[in-house]
Parts: structure tokens; C-alpha cells; sequence
């Protein structure tokens, strides 16, 4: 069968067919499934410990920017 002969219904279908299958593609996560290494793992819960604690402040690309004085130009 070709693309010519599809009924308007069964081409809109296949459509949204290719597109579902193309947004899972990009979508898809490559490292589900995968384990982190301990000291990852360890690192991480540091971050987020001293995240909450205010011991460690995250601050905007517009800060950081004003702060070592880059302007967009």
C-alpha cells in the first residue's frame, strides 16, 4: 500500500503514529534502568543536605553574570 491510496484517517493516523514514535525516541530517558555509584549517590545527598541548610546557595546565570561583570553584548 501507498502513501496515496491511505484514507485521509489512515494517513492522519500513520502520522501521529511516526510522531509519537520520533517525541519517545528523543524523549526516552538512556540512562533509565543504570545505577549511580555510591560516591555519586553520596555527593548528591551532601548537595542537597547543604542546599537546605543554606550552606550552599545556588545563584541565577544573571547573578553569576553580574557578579564577574559579563554583559551580553
Amino acid at each position: 500500500m501507498q502513501v496515496k491510496d491511505l484514507t485521509i484517517d489512515q494517513f492522519k493516523a500513520l502520522i501521529q503514529e511516526v510522531v509519537e514514535d520520533t517525541l519517545q525516541d528523543l524523549l526516552l530517558d538512556p540512562d533509565i534502568g543504570k545505577t549511580l555509584r555510591p560516591n555519586v549517590c553520596d555527593r548528591l545527598t551532601q548537595i542537597r543536605q547543604q542546599r537546605t541548610t543554606g550552606q550552599l546557595v545556588v545563584h541565577s546565570l544573571a547573578e553569576v553574570e553580574a557578579r564577574l561583570d559579563l554583559h551580553e553584548q
